[in-house]
């Protein structure tokens, strides 16, 4: 989508959309070209007898390209027989593209249905051969990205707005089960993924991880009647059961930028050193951004 200074009156004055065949005299290159690139060719099936394509080939004979108030394009000059299959272009592009290119005017009917159709769309949908569970499977789940992902990426937009590594005052909380109330009303939330981080096992292991690391090298197991504690389980210091993974797994967190403050310092010094708690993650210091900096300064030194 291409917005101009000029008109499209004044596009359409000035021949800027091309519909018709160039005179193979005067424009042999331009000739070659729109004989290459740009005949209709009914890859779509082809329409009955009569009929226009779903594509809207052939075009009706015109002697000039005007607005049709009642449709959702343009009418463009068709003069021969031959014109009613070219597919409109732009000269200069088509020159330079030298691949087959689509110039058309957008009306205000057709470019909100345009974008409703585009926004409304639905997930892409594919058949793969594969089994749960196996590589190729995981590998197809884990490179897929839906069109909303796809465009807070390209707009740089938060699409994820956790609390997972931010400061205790910024960071949501879950209520235990009214049955677990019961038994500790003093800790009436489940513990968060940093609180867990800070109550990891002791040992050279786990003492220098960081937390993207602990998460990326282990795994908390929630315990059911069925549940089996294998040899690489390990429990925490309270008493939570942690699993080595045998691979390092992905893991994603929160995209924070330098003006989200004190968040960001704060993800910024989960990153860089390993911590046992709140207050030694805080220090001294009056922010976490102070606390951030003195690190990075000693760690140059």
């Amino acid at each position: 989508m291409l917005w101009t200074e000029a008109t499209i009156n004044e596009m359409i004055s000035s021949n800027q959309i091309r519909s018709t065949m160039p005179d193979p005299e005067n424009e042999p290159e331009l000739y070659a070209k729109v004989r290459t690139h740009q005949i209709h060719t009914h890859l779509c099936g082809g329409p009955p007898a009569g009929e226009q394509c779903k594509h809207n080939f052939p075009r009706p004979l015109s002697n000039t390209t005007y607005n049709d108030p009642t449709a959702l394009r343009y009418v463009y000059k068709a003069v021969t027989e031959e014109d009613r299959w070219i597919v409109l272009f732009h000269v200069p592009t088509l020159l330079a593209w030298d691949a087959h290119c689509n110039f058309q005017y957008v009306t205000s009917k057709g470019f909100a249905r345009y974008m409703t159709k585009y926004i409304s769309k639905a997930e892409p949908s594919h058949i793969f051969n594969v089994s749960e569970g196996n590589r190729y499977y995981h590998h197809v789940l884990g490179r897929r990205l839906g069109a909303m992902e796809v465009i807070y990426l390209i707009t740089g937009e938060t699409i994820c707005n956790s609390s997972a590594t931010v400061p205790p005052s910024f960071r949501s909380k879950t209520i235990l089960p009214v049955s677990q109330l019961l038994h500790d009303p003093e800790n009436p939330y489940y513990p968060d993924a940093i609180e867990k981080y800070f109550r990891r096992p002791h040992g050279n292991d786990f003492e220098h991880l960081k937390y993207k690391e602990y998460y990326q090298l282990l795994l908390y197991q929630i315990r059911t009647a069925n549940s089996r504690v294998t040899n690489r389980a390990i429990r925490d210091l309270d008493g939570r059961i942690v699993i080595k993974r045998k691979k390092p797994t992905l893991t994603r967190t929160r995209f924070l930028k330098l003006n989200d403050g004190e968040s960001f310092f704060y993800n910024r010094l989960l990153q860089t050193k390993s911590w046992r708690s709140e207050d030694e993650l805080s220090g001294p210091y009056d922010s976490y951004r102070e606390h951030y900096l003195c690190v990075n300064k000693l760690d140059h030194i």
